[in-house]
């Protein structure tokens, strides 16, 4: 007898009671996923989610200034927020899996939101602000994971389901390039204000709680869920992609965001404002490129797709200390651009496909994690060769490690259909 159905929670198609995905076998992959409801009020939480780091680091400056701290210490605002989601990200990506998407979704982006928001009423001390801004990244530590998993559970494998995915890593960049400008004007102000950007969570999580109706594991998938460290012992596969995003952050963060600034310095020496205008290049380059990985993959397997953006993303980091003009520069920012916004969108969709759905927020929240990794050590490891070889050798670097990585997806990931 063949199984239950029910009407699917995207209004696209039936799923099976048992839990799979939506149905899109008799729906054209180019029918708009952006007219779903509840992918709507997924890419509002990824928005939401960004804000933390983007749209506050604008009033650094003058949060030095005003508690009398340090640069050095001002980073730490950073680092407590991002921190957190290192240890938690996991452990919430499995506790999802076992209970309810929403029962751990919507608890993180309240405290996300209330502890962002108190930020905004904290004059000091500055250790006050750092315990907020912990708590902050406590409840921001599975949101997009969980993001990225809704959307996931939303379609089976396929184009509809990469193009979803496609648009939630654009509303990530996008809100990475348009925060910053938000958060300077708001700093101008006053450096608190920033901090209040956050509370946009609140209408959000309320959306989510009564508004997204999401697919969710049934539970006879949750009693199924095994142990990441099973996952990764069968699929080499998974571990490989967890490896090559945690390298293609490593890039973005080492190489690109922390010493283009300082390569347009010693270059040019254009002010501030252009430099963060070059720089922004690389996000909008990369929303607009991830939109585009669903027809991409009809002609080319992800796999390969992934291969070719680390090559070309290596290929940015190469050219850029050779560019002559100042106008050539957001030319190669935004050719590199490309690369983390075709092999990001690609990554995450080769993921939802190699791991069952029961299971599919525990690998997502390993990705989130390698991601902040790649966060974390990229400007490390950058910072040691700097401080030998100089600033161009940064970008030589990134460009050999981003043309081996391609070379290892290209010979170590199989293709599959595109």
């Amino acid at each position: 007898m063949p199984p239950a159905t029910r009407r699917s929670p995207s209004g696209n198609g039936t799923v099976p009671s048992g839990g799979s995905e939506v149905s899109q076998e008799s729906e054209a992959p180019e029918a708009s996923v952006l007219a779903n409801r509840n992918v709507q009020i997924v890419l509002l939480t990824t928005l939401a989610s960004v804000v933390a780091v983007s749209g506050v680091t604008p009033a650094f400056p003058r949060i030095v200034r005003a508690l009398g701290i340090s640069q050095q210490q001002v980073g730490l605002l950073v680092t407590a927020f991002t921190v957190p989601g290192i240890f938690l990200t996991p452990f919430l990506g499995a506790l999802a899996d076992r209970v309810r998407r929403k029962v751990v979704l919507v608890p993180s982006l309240f405290v996300f939101a209330a502890a962002g928001t108190a930020c905004a009423f904290v004059r000091g001390p500055f250790e006050a602000l750092l315990a907020l801004r912990v708590a902050q990244g406590v409840g921001g530590a599975p949101i997009v994971a969980l993001c990225v998993t809704i959307l996931s559970d939303l379609f089976e494998a396929g184009p509809r389901r990469t193009a979803a995915l496609g648009y939630n890593s654009a509303a990530l960049n996008l809100g990475t390039a348009a925060y910053p400008a938000l958060g300077g004007g708001l700093a101008a102000v006053a450096w608190y204000w920033p901090f209040a950007l956050a509370a946009a969570a609140f209408p959000v999580g309320l959306l989510v709680l009564f508004a997204l109706d999401n697919r969710e594991p049934s539970d006879e998938e949750t009693r199924s869920v095994y142990s990441l460290r099973e996952v990764l012992w069968q699929d080499g596969e998974v571990a490989g992609l967890l490896a090559a995003i945690a390298l293609l952050f490593a890039l973005l963060f080492g190489s690109y965001l922390t010493y283009l600034p300082e390569l347009l310095e010693e270059t040019f020496q254009p002010g501030a404002q252009v430099i963060g205008l070059v720089v922004s290049c690389a996000s909008v380059s990369t929303a607009l490129t991830a939109t585009q990985v669903e027809r991409l993959a009809r002609y080319v397997s992800k796999e390969r797709l992934v291969a070719g953006a680390f090559v070309v993303a290596g290929a940015a980091l190469a050219a850029l200390p050779h560019l002559p003009q100042l106008w050539m520069v957001p030319l190669g920012a935004a050719l590199f651009g490309t690369g983390p916004g075709v092999a990001t969108t690609a990554i995450i969709a080769l993921l939802t496909e190699r791991v069952p759905a029961p299971f599919r927020a525990t690998v997502l929240a390993a990705n989130s994690t390698a991601i902040r990794v790649g966060q974390t050590a990229g400007p490390l490891l950058t910072g040691a060769v700097i401080g030998g070889l100089g600033t161009a050798s940064v970008f030589y670097v990134g460009a050999g490690l981003g043309m081996a990585a391609g070379a290892a997806v290209w010979v170590g990931l199989a293709p599959g259909e595109g």
